[in-house]
């Protein structure tokens, strides 16, 4: 009995280990299968074909700014200053009026110029009569008017010598201008002239008139004509009035003063066109030119930029500086622009037009050369040599080695070689803005 037991307890046991064998075994299968997949899978992966962005070769406008820094100022700014000496009698603005180009500003006594204006007359009329009676011949009366014409004149030089000798001082101690100095001069000279005339003619009455001293006569009349213009000119210049329409900024007369003509008496400014004054660095100034169009923000303006022109490059840079100065007009439609504002100005300094370009991530170093990955026709790899130029946002100007058309990788060349067959994808629109992004890193060589 127990005999029987014993052996079914054995055959149990085997049972229970043959199954636990086979349970053991389909495990084991199923196990290794699995490792077998997953070795595939990786060989799988390992020769996948690298994916790459790439960019067809097309030409674009690339342009290398620079920003300034000026400050607005007004662009037609007139110092007024008078043309003739003499004391002021009335001043008719003050600071702050606008004006009219024409409009009075100030009145300089002219009972001096007048009275010269009135001797330059009478010299002429004498001079006409002297001419007529020279060629009808003199009478008694004739007689008497010549020697009453040579008094005349002799008053008239000793007048103006006076007058001469006083604007003399006047202009050894820089109170006039040297043309207010030769006017007067030459009033001086033309009475001098006209007294030796008069002289002459009193001989020519008394002798008779020659054809010479007809002639002098007729010259006469010329000097005397002339001196008359000139006399009537000086009387019109005792008033002085506004050279451009504007604003009265700065008033330097009033009634009583004695003014010269080496000072200013008004300043008048005109706000309808600004200027901007900025200093440009000596590597740009031959890339720039008048005319040029530019930009120009001014913040305590507007928020909006205006719209400039270079209309003056300086030849010269300051005393102890390297920058070269130029003037930027603006437009003050909207007279939000002020005097001594700041400014900062963006303009073009270098252009590539219609060429090729690569963002400068595509670009490849190799022992100081510049080298991109290209794609060709059989998705395989190349790499090629450029020369590069203009450099700018990110994107580089190439000059030789690459045509239009061309695939050039723009993502990925740092896992690519030559040789390699590539899979391209294709960018959306965030990757597109990402390349933007970070166009300006450059590769490396593998």
């Amino acid at each position: 009995m127990n005999k029987n037991k014993e052996k079914k307890w054995y055959k149990s046991m085997i049972f229970k280990l043959s199954t636990l064998v086979v349970v053991i075994g389909i495990v084991g299968v199923f196990y290794l299968n699995s490792l077998q997949g997953e070795e595939q899978e990786v060989i799988t992966e390992n020769n996948a074909k690298p994916l790459v962005e790439v960019m067809e070769m097309g030409r674009r406008d690339l342009h290398k700014k620079t920003n300034l820094i000026g400050h607005v100022q007004s662009g037609d700014t007139r110092a007024v200053m008078p043309q003739i000496s003499g004391e002021v009698l009335e001043v008719y603005v003050q600071e702050g009026d606008f004006v009219q180009k024409g409009d009075v500003l100030l009145k300089i006594d002219d009972t001096d110029y007048k009275l010269q204006s009135d001797e330059a007359r009478i010299g002429l009329n004498a001079a006409r009569i002297q001419l007529e009676e020279a060629r009808s011949g003199a009478s008694n009366a004739q007689l008497i008017e010549a020697d009453t014409s040579v008094e005349q004149a002799k008053k008239a030089v000793e007048q103006l010598e006076k007058e001469y000798d006083r604007i003399t001082r006047l202009y050894e101690e820089n109170f006039v201008s040297i043309q207010e100095y030769e006017q007067v001069k030459m009033q001086y000279d033309n009475a001098r002239e006209q007294l030796r005339l008069a002289k002459a003619y009193q001989e020519t009455t008394e002798e008779g008139a020659t054809e010479h001293q007809i002639a002098a006569l007729e010259s006469q009349i010329d000097r005397a004509s002339l001196g008359v213009e000139l006399a009537n000119q000086m009387v019109e210049r005792t008033v002085v009035r506004a050279p451009i329409d504007g604003q009265i900024v700065s008033v330097e007369a009033k009634a009583g003063d004695l003014i010269g003509t080496t000072g200013y008496a008004f300043i008048i400014m005109n706000e309808d066109n600004m200027q901007v004054s900025a200093t440009v660095p000596e590597s740009y100034i031959n890339n720039i030119y008048t005319g040029q169009d530019v930009v120009v923000n001014v913040p305590a303006a507007k928020s909006t930029h205006y719209d400039g022109v270079i209309n003056t490059v300086g030849k010269m840079p300051p005393e102890g500086s390297r920058a070269y100065p130029i003037e930027i007009s603006l437009e003050n439609e909207d007279e939000l622009l002020r005097m001594g504002m700041y400014s900062s100005i963006e303009m073009i300094v270098e252009s590539a037009l219609d060429t090729l370009y690569v963002p400068r991530k595509a670009l490849i170093m190799d022992n100081e050369a510049y080298y991109v990955f290209v794609v060709n026709e059989e998705n395989t790899v190349e790499r090629v040599k450029v020369k590069t130029g203009l450099s700018e946002n990110g994107y580089v100007a190439i000059t030789e080695g690459l045509n239009e058309g061309q695939q050039v990788v723009i993502e990925g060349t740092n896992v690519i070689e030559v040789g390699d067959e590539v899979k391209i994808s294709t960018p959306n629109q965030e990757s597109a803005k990402a390349r933007d992004l970070d166009a300006n890193e450059v590769g490396v060589v593998r």
